[in-house]
């Protein structure tokens, strides 16, 4: 019998199962269990006290090979346990045969762990392990912002939707439901004398935005009647879908509220459903202004699934607003690439204004809030850009006073729409904004100026009271 280190070690352990009766010293590197432990073996203990470890020794420990065939572990013959297996080389260990010299009756010889089925378990070690690591840094990077995504749903956002709020320290609202002919509509109406104006909102609006936007006006004697359009705040899509469908909502609005004839400011998307009102009723209008209107069809964009809508509707709004909380001036920055074309001068002489003029940043900060919250707004502007695609409006029609304000560099709706009503509509009149963007009829330097001059053409065509 080859006289090796395993040998030496069986014949001095004991029968007392106690680490310290393994007086070779040489227990933890050369017993059998340990070593086919070390390489990630699994344990199945035949006996509940074979559930503990403690010596050199293990009785009918069985154990598995991470790769290959499974392997009997061989029991040390000192401690009088019975074989259920042996190993006969391991490399660097020598002949195991003395630890374990035969098998039980009845029981297989098991394949013996060559130096070549080591090193494949060890790499096989590495491998879980690595999967294991990966597996974490996963679910770090998906649990975080899933964390955060869970954090958006359930923050309010700090948005107040209330009928009855402030918008600037000078303007409030005071939000109604009318039961029109034609579906219910939400309006605010400001003032009780003088003639009324009715101010039609732009996309990702509401009755609040078309306040905002004709505030200007509420100390020249006007009324300012604000409608939130289908598909905005508390209007629902199905008290009108079309332009044409729209505009008659609006003419019901009137009758309910006993109104006969009213001037027209209109933004931006709104401007189709204002081009077509004065078409279709040109017995209750007076004069109307298009600011940054949409005239013309709208080529198609990419399609916007459910799910991006979702998305958009809950989590990217918030992210906005908490941006906004954070750092407003990447807001405003991020406003002006979308409205704009101007040049990086331009760009950041219109940035510093607005950031450095107290006035004119708090109108842009409650513009900023009249978009929130998206769900209650997405219907309508989605409505809006299907409407845009149809084309087809009644431009030629129109018999009413009209003005049409556009900038020349409006990165929204492009300043070729602005000439094209200016062509079709009889008698209209423009003004072309040079060096200002969708924006800059409000949030210009010259805002003042742009104020008197549509000021002057109201007051012309207004009625006398």
């Amino acid at each position: 019998m080859v006289d090796s280190p395993a040998s030496n070690h069986s014949a001095a352990c004991s029968r007392t199962r106690s680490r310290r009766s393994c007086s070779a010293g040489v227990y933890p590197p050369l017993c059998p269990y340990r070593i086919l432990r070390s390489y990630r073996t699994e344990r199945y203990p035949s006996r509940p006290e074979d559930s503990t470890h403690s010596t050199c020794c293990t009785p009918s420990v069985v154990a598995r090979s991470v790769v290959g065939p499974s392997v009997v572990v061989a029991e040390d013959s000192a401690c009088g346990t019975t074989r259920t297996g042996c190993w006969t080389t391991i490399a660097g260990y020598g002949d195991l045969s003395a630890v374990c010299p035969g098998n039980a009756p009845g029981r297989r010889r098991d394949a013996a762990v060559t130096s070549v089925q080591i090193p494949k378990a060890a790499a096989a070690v590495r491998k879980r392990r690595v999967i294991k690591i990966v597996r974490i840094v996963l679910a770090v990077l998906i649990g975080i912002p899933a964390a955060v995504v869970a954090g958006l749903l359930l923050w309010d956002g700090g948005i107040d939707t209330g009928p009855r709020r402030e918008l600037l320290p000078s303007v409030q609202i005071d939000l109604r439901i009318a039961q029109t002919r034609r579906g219910p509509i939400e309006y605010d109406l400001y003032g009780t004398k003088g003639p009324v104006l009715l101010s039609v909102h732009a996309g990702l609006g509401g009755a609040d935005q078309g306040r905002l936007f004709a505030a200007w006006l509420q100390r020249d004697g006007f009324r300012i009647l604000s409608p939130s359009r289908p598909g905005y705040l508390g209007t629902p899509l199905e008290s009108g879908r079309t332009n044409e469908e729209q505009a008659d909502l609006l003419a019901a609005l009137l009758d309910e509220l006993g109104i006969d004839r009213v001037g027209v400011l209109a933004v931006s998307a709104g401007s189709p459903v204002g081009y077509t009102f004065a078409a279709r009723h040109p017995d209750r209008i007076w004069g109307m202004v298009s600011i940054g209107g949409v005239s013309k069809q709208q080529p198609p964009g990419k399609p916007s699934s459910s799910l991006r809508r979702t998305f958009l509707n809950t989590v990217v709004q918030k992210l906005t607003r908490l941006t906004a909380m954070l750092s407003f001036e990447t807001v405003v920055s991020a406003t002006l690439d979308e409205t704009s074309t101007f040049n990086q001068e331009q760009r950041s002489g219109r940035l510093s204004y607005i950031m450095n003029t107290p006035r004119v940043r708090t109108l842009f900060e409650a513009m900023f809030e009249t978009t929130f919250p998206y769900e209650e707004r997405w219907p309508g502007t989605d409505n809006d850009a299907a409407q845009a695609r149809r084309g087809g409006l009644p431009l030629e029609q129109i018999t009413a006073p009209m003005l049409v304000v556009h900038g020349r560099q409006d990165g929204d709706v492009s300043f070729d729409h602005g000439e094209y009503a200016a062509e079709r509509i009889p008698g209209a009149r423009h003004y072309w904004m040079a060096d200002e963007d969708h924006l800059g009829f409000w949030l210009s330097p010259r805002a003042d100026q742009l104020h008197a001059l549509v000021r002057t053409f109201l007051r012309q065509h207004a009625p006398r009271e």
